[in-house]
């Protein structure tokens, strides 16, 4: 909220600007009134991602780095022809077809300039990192302004730096794995034919078994433009990913315009999501969502569907598909996306995501198999095997003395006791392996780990 004071020492009054904030919630975020976006470096609590262990295992070891200079200037020559051509610059109106066919003292001065910034000799300054945003329509109506894709480009130098970062930061994150196989976005050799295939063989595998599975699509709306920065590098430095502070440093600095018209507007700090037209922000995002994608493996629950590997989900980039085979699972993975979403920033598009589900086979056979899970669950229930002989002993041994203390000992109970207790085999309760029959009543209660096996 925004109020205008008049200053009336002076002859004229003068404007003044100043920025109120109200707000009385415990969970709104307090603003500095000289700073409206003070809070953009808060972090809220990530006891949930702690305690489900995702950062626990495969992460970067400490030591890797991707601030070195490049050494040679075959290899900064190689990093330039990686640079998009034939494609529109930012507001440096140099394209990157120029550093391709420069000559080779213009590339060596580039050299030195890319080395100074890796090294931190030189600060990237607001108007190097300045990107021009321009809006793509890619809907329906183009009254909507929901209805355009903001596209960034890059000033020259800024998308190289963004080459170099992105090569030496994919190979650790090969190296150590630390990319979930269940995505398939913005990765090598991995495509969207093998996510159909995946759901393909497990779809066909659920008829072949009569089983059941429940499908979830669910899709980010405006996923890479609504990620917290604060949430992803906390996510970044959770993973191992080194030089965070530099990563975090470009962007703190990177204010964008966007051309409406052939005007453009004021400049807007970047503080939220990764920019689009950068090579370094599929990685950032498949990086950022792999804490989700390790959250639902944490989880436990699969698809349940009998001889194919266990899993609940596949991701191509933001697209998020869940596979389960009950409605309890189907309710509680969704809880887990819910809880990430209020952490990270991200909301999923309610009008894009759909909610599938199949019952393959007969009633019949759908019946057998649930008398046979319900048999196994009373099984279970019971106890183990080896129990019943001594479970059957101790029974005719308590019908035996269950008696009146004027009457005699029944013949007939202490003789079932007898036959009962000697037809007992003496078992070893780790191997469940028949040791001869047992003739001691101490064995009833006690039955320890055979000597053979060495089990004690």
């Amino acid at each position: 909220m925004s109020t205008i004071a008049y200053n009336t020492t002076s002859e004229q009054p003068l404007l003044t600007r100043s920025i109120e904030h109200f707000c009385e919630g415990e969970t709104c975020f307090k603003t500095d009134p000289t700073n409206f976006r003070s809070t953009r470096h808060h972090t809220r609590d990530r006891t949930f991602l702690d305690k489900a262990g995702i950062f626990d295992f495969r992460t970067i070891a400490s030591g890797e780095t991707i601030r070195e200079p490049v050494t040679t200037f075959r290899e900064i020559s190689q990093f330039i022809s990686k640079m998009p051509s034939h494609k529109a610059p930012g507001f440096s109106e140099v394209p990157a077809d120029l550093f391709q066919q420069a000559p080779a003292s213009f590339q060596r001065r580039i050299h030195l300039l890319v080395n100074e910034i890796l090294i931190g000799d030189h600060d990237c300054d607001k108007e190097l990192l300045m990107e021009k945003v321009i809006l793509i329509h890619k809907d329906k109506d183009i009254a909507m302004l929901d209805h355009y894709r903001p596209i960034a480009l890059l000033n020259t130098i800024y998308q190289l730096i963004m080459i170099i970062i992105t090569s030496r930061l994919r190979q650790p994150s090969a190296n150590y794995a630390v990319m979930e196989g269940s995505q398939y976005g913005f990765r090598a050799h991995r495509g969207l034919q093998m996510v159909v295939q995946r759901a393909h063989w497990v779809q066909q595998q659920a008829m072949k078994e009569s089983g059941t599975l429940i499908r979830i699509d669910l899709d980010f709306k405006n996923a890479f433009n609504s990620a917290r920065h604060s949430c992803l590098w906390a996510i970044l430095r959770g993973l191992g990913v080194p030089d965070v502070d530099f990563l975090e440093d470009l962007y703190s600095k990177s204010w964008m315009k966007i051309t409406v018209g052939t005007g453009c507007s004021a400049p807007i700090q970047l503080d939220t999501g990764t920019v689009q037209g950068s090579v370094l922000s599929p990685l950032l995002f498949d990086l950022f969502l792999n804490a989700l994608l390790r959250l639902l493996d944490a989880t436990g629950i699969t698809h349940g569907i009998k001889r194919t590997p266990q899993w609940n989900h596949a991701a191509f980039a933001d697209d998020l598909s869940i596979y389960v085979c009950t409605v309890r699972d189907a309710n509680k993975l969704p809880d887990v996306i819910h809880e990430f979403e209020f952490w990270s920033g991200l909301r999923i598009s309610i009008p894009k995501s759909l909610a599938t589900g199949a019952m393959y086979g007969t009633g019949t056979a759908r019946r057998q198999e649930g008398a046979k899970a319900d048999a196994a669950k009373r099984k279970r229930d019971a106890g183990l095997d080896i129990l019943n002989p001594q479970i059957q002993a101790l029974g005719a041994m308590d019908e035996a003395l269950d008696t009146d203390n004027t009457v005699k000992h029944s013949i007939k109970g202490q003789e079932a006791w007898r036959i009962n207790l000697a037809a007992m085999h003496r078992q070893c309760p780790i191997c469940n392996k028949k040791k001869g029959n047992c003739h001691f009543p101490t064995q009833l209660h006690l039955n320890p780990p055979c000597l053979e096996c060495k089990h004690a």
